[in-house]
């Protein structure tokens, strides 16, 4: 049976949070824990769900692949249309098609180095991410509102052959303004942390932008255009953040 015909992700996804120390791998039972998975449930009955077919797939991967110009210029107009939304697709299709054209990109530029040979073992059929805008976040440890600005949480959730639900604790926020600097870290992060100061340096901020940004575009992708001042500024406004499965 084609993925299209089964029951959506996100449905089985909601019902894995009902009983979630079953549904949800490495979920330890705790107060906040249970508070974090009945508010992640909630917000996943209520969001605008979507399904990424393997043709609009296609379009997708082969757009993620043109100069970095062309893909900063997109950021600005990526902004999601909802504010709380999923997406999902085909995980295994998406690995396909996107071996596909770092292979084409190796050609284009010239390198002699072969692609790695795809190995399916272990790769999710399916991988969803949940969409967020939040403006103000409560912690749950302490109720506290912390102010964050405009922040769009992109989270994700696969499953495994147990049939249980993982979600890494890193995902990530996109700063669609792309104005994002050393400058905000230091206001963000005072933002956010009352009592203590700012703990990284200006060459650290850029160093870790550079080095996390690489592992969301692609080692390759971003080897092959290293330097280019369009790659670096993407880089600072593709920004790592804790997800819900650290509570």
């Amino acid at each position: 049976m084609d993925l299209i015909d089964k029951p959506l992700l996100a449905s089985e996804l909601i019902s894995a949070l009902s009983n979630p120390t079953r549904g949800i791998a490495n979920f330890i039972s705790g107060k906040f824990a249970t508070a974090m998975s009945k508010n992640v449930q909630i917000d996943m009955v209520q969001s605008q769900k979507f399904l990424i077919t393997d043709n609009l797939l296609d379009h997708a991967i082969r757009a993620s692949y043109v100069k970095p110009k062309y893909l900063l210029d997109g950021l600005h107009n990526t902004r999601p249309p909802f504010n709380n939304m999923w997406v999902e697709w085909n995980e295994k299709e998406r690995v396909q098609k996107n071996r596909k054209e770092l292979v084409k990109l190796c050609k284009e530029k010239g390198e002699t180095k072969e692609v790695e040979p795809l190995h399916l073992a272990g790769i999710p059929d399916r991988i969803g991410y949940h969409i967020k805008r939040i403006s103000n976040e409560v912690n749950v440890r302490t109720n506290q509102v912390i102010e964050c600005g405009e922040t769009i949480l992109y989270t994700c959730f696969f499953q495994m052959e147990d049939k249980k639900f993982y979600c890494p604790e890193m995902g990530f926020n996109i700063n669609y303004d792309c104005n994002y600097n050393y400058e905000s870290f230091v206001n963000t992060w005072k933002n956010q942390n009352d009592f203590s100061p700012v703990n990284m340096t200006e060459e650290a901020f850029y160093y870790n932008c550079a080095s996390n940004g690489a592992v969301m575009l692609g080692s390759t992708y971003s080897e092959m255009y290293k330097g280019d001042p369009y790659l670096d500024h993407i880089f600072r406004n593709i920004i790592p953040v804790q997800t819900c499965s650290t509570h």
